[in-house]
């Protein structure tokens, strides 16, 4: 029950910093504490690029921020999405080739 109630705590002060457009504070609250990340925290963790939020630049070390979080949390589908959405491809390909050759 502790733990749950960590959590919401924890979800709670990322919206808080999500809403105000601190998306690096938001992160780090989630990462250390544990937060799961999930397709729709995600999502609200992604800086809209039609919007102007962010530079180009700085959305891509947002991203890749997202991505070294879910990749610690084995989320993997969801880190190769944002790897992607950052346009660093090479990550993902790497990532795919470690993740499947012990299958092959």
């Amino acid at each position: 029950m502790y733990w749950v109630s960590q959590v919401n705590k924890s979800l709670q002060l990322s919206a808080f910093f999500f809403s105000c457009r601190q998306y690096w504070d938001a992160l780090k609250i989630c990462m250390e504490q544990h937060v799961p990340m999930t397709e729709d925290l995600v999502e609200k963790l992604t800086p809209n690029p039609e919007t102007g939020e962010s530079d180009a630049l700085e959305r891509n070390r947002i991203l890749e921020g997202i991505s070294e979080v879910c990749m610690q949390q084995r989320q993997y589908h969801l880190a190769t999405k944002k790897y992607t959405q950052a346009g660093n491809r090479v990550k993902v390909i790497m990532f795919l080739l470690l993740f499947f050759s012990p299958h092959l």
